[in-house]
């Protein structure tokens, strides 16, 4: 018998890998994969963002309403009761539509009682006599989860901008705001909710951030503006397929941008803050062509 070992040739070759011809082919072939499947997977990816934004407007407009039931009706109201997406901290009072004994209350305390401030609480330095130092921060109920907006890792104070004393969160807040203003009219009665008996169930209570800020989609400082619009559309385009909203009545609607939204109210002096509802009533306004948002769709 010969010493030689016997070869197997249904093994020849098994120890071979794959050329690189062969490896740029299935690279290929997964590159085109992921350009087919990722347009499908954003809509059911922002269905659920949509969905889950939606609970968060339901838990703001439950806690708004027992608020105003156990305070004489009064809505927790936004800072300056103007700047619609801020809050202000006790002792301090901004805006000329703010009441003379807003500084008296202590707003973020009134939301840490429905839950939507929570601790530990953040030192903000010192931002004026009579103001603490120490303040609650934002829940997460106070952030639409299609924004890529995290007030702990954006912000150095929780949500907070001690410099412009006030509280930031992700959604825009219309409780509280008695006077609208846009470029069109300067001053006129807001059709927002002040009180519980004064108000119309299809007000706006609260709002997705549908808005641009500094005349662009996505304008504005990290702090307060990053990644606007909410629930920007899926195609790459930088504004809004459409926003939520919570009314008075407590129920939450989902709006198209571009058919049912208009621009009713900016705080900014030069309205550099244009933000969008779908709201019928108006209080007789007519808007003008230009405030309706298919004609601000595009930058």
């Amino acid at each position: 018998m010969s010493g030689h070992a016997i070869q197997h040739p249904s093994r020849r070759g098994a120890g071979r890998g794959f050329t690189i011809i062969e490896l740029l082919v299935v690279v290929a072939i997964i590159t085109i994969l992921i350009a087919i499947l990722l347009p499908a997977l954003c809509p059911a990816k922002e269905r659920a963002r949509i969905t889950a934004c939606g609970a968060n407007l339901r838990t703001i407009g439950q806690a708004q309403t027992m608020y105003a039931t156990s305070n004489n009706g009064d809505y927790i109201a936004c800072k300056g009761r103007r700047s619609a997406v801020v809050f202000q901290p006790k002792g301090y009072n901004s805006g000329q539509d703010a009441h003379t004994d807003d500084k008296l209350v202590d707003w973020i305390d009134a939301l840490k009682q429905m839950n939507l401030t929570q601790g530990p609480k953040v030192d903000c330095g010192n931002m004026g006599t009579g103001i603490s130092r120490m303040q609650w921060r934002a829940s997460k109920a106070l952030y639409c989860p299609s924004r890529d907006f995290d007030p702990e890792r954006d912000s150095d104070y929780g949500g907070w901008e001690p410099s412009a004393r006030q509280l930031v969160i992700g959604y825009r807040w219309l409780g509280g705001i008695e006077y609208w203003k846009n470029p069109w009219v300067t001053k006129m009665p807001g059709r927002s909710p002040v009180n519980m008996r004064s108000s119309m169930a299809s007000w706006v209570m609260a709002a997705d951030t549908t808005g641009r800020v500094d005349g662009t989609w996505g304008g504005g400082r990290v702090t307060a503006h990053k990644d606007m619009p909410s629930h920007r559309q899926c195609n790459g385009n930088e504004w809004p397929s459409g926003g939520n909203q919570v009314m008075v009545d407590g129920s939450v609607e989902w709006h198209a941008f571009d058919k049912e939204m208009v621009y009713a109210h900016s705080w900014a002096g030069d309205y550099t803050r244009m933000y969008y509802i779908a709201q019928k009533d108006l209080g007789g306004w007519v808007p003008p062509a230009a405030a309706l948002a298919p004609a601000q769709a595009k930058p």
